[in-house]
């Protein structure tokens, strides 16, 4: 095989969005060095499938984030003037707030990974509620300063489109990553470090979303307070301090010396105190689990205990059963259905938990299939009808469930981890043991 050649890789690699946007810059010298590639239509069908991967591995702006400090006020102070120069706008107060947030999310993924992109809207959504939006983010004064860093080199962008008149689901968010122009001035001529990044004192750790619309999303919504979520606010707000006195490091982080920033929150879904309610935090839970063996507290290797069959299990025990005391039998590896591979067995009895009707647990399970590419992998998903047969056979060796099947009580099982969660919090801080969730 050929190297790239050098009218293509000046083509390919020096054009607007450049490969190494999404391939690190290392790996392209190597593919060159080695001959990787035999011609250019193999070298544009690679760059094409990176891009696609590159941008998958992207966060959402965060509304918590800021930065504080001197030298953080005059970075964003410094980014504004430049603004200023080319747009002719005079920027005040609440526009300040906002440039700090953005660098803020800018600078922390970039700690995290300079491969990390920061995943944010661009279209005329309404301001969150100020409650969730302590820095008052208008999307479109966001876009407006992505367009003028991005002419200034400050930022790598990939806008993004609603998807209309494509494939449907095609639509994606814009994406923006720090250009090394930015870190250089940051880090250099600010002395910026993680430690310049910190959650705003107001962020809300209670958090209501509404139902989901027909484009699948969900925001947060405006509620009155209870006792309950008085009592939780004040309880998470305790835990994250807590969390603050403890040095978490992360595998990917540990090199650079920067730990985990994390701000638990509880997040309830559809506009219901009932449903959702899980536990949300650190980066740490965005991490595989061989990944999370590589995680540190203060030091210490960590030890993660994981609840097998989480959901089946309260499932079971809404329906008066007690699994573990009838049989010591894996849920998912039943004799029953010992024809299915695990982890679809596993994928499609959750499934059944979560969806509301049969017909969209057939769907979400094809939707999952793709994703995972268990075509691939499982000769039983070749095959025509697969989902309703695998479904049908989790309804029959489970009759005594089948009141609870497509009835979306999945999201009632996840406020039950959360009421969990905090109680296992509360007991490992009482022993001063720091404690980190998982769902």
């Amino acid at each position: 095989m050929t190297g790239i050649s050098e009218p293509n890789k000046a083509k390919g690699v020096q054009s607007v969005a450049t490969p190494d946007w999404f391939i690190p810059q290392e790996e392209l010298d190597l593919y060159d060095e080695v001959g990787f590639f035999q011609d250019e239509t193999d070298w544009q069908d690679f760059v094409k499938e990176r891009k696609a991967r590159s941008l998958e591995y992207a966060r959402p702006m965060n509304l918590n984030l800021i930065t504080t400090g001197p030298s953080a006020a005059g970075a964003v102070q410094h980014l504004l003037r430049d603004l200023s120069a080319i747009t002719c706008k005079r920027y005040r107060t609440a526009s300040f707030q906002q440039m700090n947030c953005l660098l803020a999310n800018l600078f922390h993924n970039h700690m995290q990974s300079s491969q990390l992109w920061t995943r944010l809207s661009r279209s005329h959504e309404p301001a969150a509620p100020y409650r969730f939006n302590p820095s008052s983010i208008k999307w479109e004064t966001i876009a407006g300063f992505c367009d003028v860093m991005d002419k200034l080199d400050y930022i790598h962008m990939v806008k993004g489109h609603s998807g209309k008149g494509r494939k449907a689901g095609s639509g994606h968010m814009t994406r923006i990553r720090v250009t090394d122009k930015l870190i250089t001035m940051l880090k250099d001529n600010y002395g910026w470090s993680d430690l310049h990044v910190c959650h705003h004192p107001e962020a809300e750790v209670i958090v209501l979303k509404s139902p989901k619309t027909k484009s699948r999303r969900s925001h947060a919504i405006a509620y009155q307070d209870t006792d309950k979520t008085i009592k939780d606010r004040k309880f998470l707000e305790t835990y994250n301090q807590f969390l603050t006195r403890q040095t978490i490091m992360l595998p990917s982080m540990a090199s650079k010396g920067c730990p985990d920033l994390i701000l638990t929150r509880r997040i309830f879904s559809n506009a219901s105190w009932q449903e959702g309610g899980r536990l949300f935090g650190g980066n740490f839970q965005q991490l595989s689990e061989t990944e999370r063996e590589g995680i540190t507290i203060n030091g210490q290797p960590i030890v993660e205990l994981d609840i097998k069959s989480c959901h089946a299990t309260m499932a079971f025990a809404e329906a008066g059963h007690c699994w573990q005391a009838s049989s010591n039998m894996d849920i998912y590896q039943h004799e029953k259905l010992s024809k299915w591979p695990r982890e679809l067995v596993k994928r499609a009895f959750n499934i059944t938990l979560n969806a509301q009707s049969e017909t969209k647990a057939k769907w979400a399970l094809l939707d999952t299939s793709n994703k995972n590419g268990w075509q691939y992998i499982y000769n039983e998903v070749r095959v025509r009808g697969w989902q309703s047969r695998l479904l049908n056979d989790i309804q029959t060796t489970f009759p005594e469930l089948s009141h609870l099947f497509f009835r979306g009580r999945g999201m009632h099982y996840m406020w039950q981890e959360g009421e969990i969660g905090l109680q296992v919090i509360e007991d490992c801080m009482a022993k001063d043991i720091p404690v980190l969730t998982i769902f």
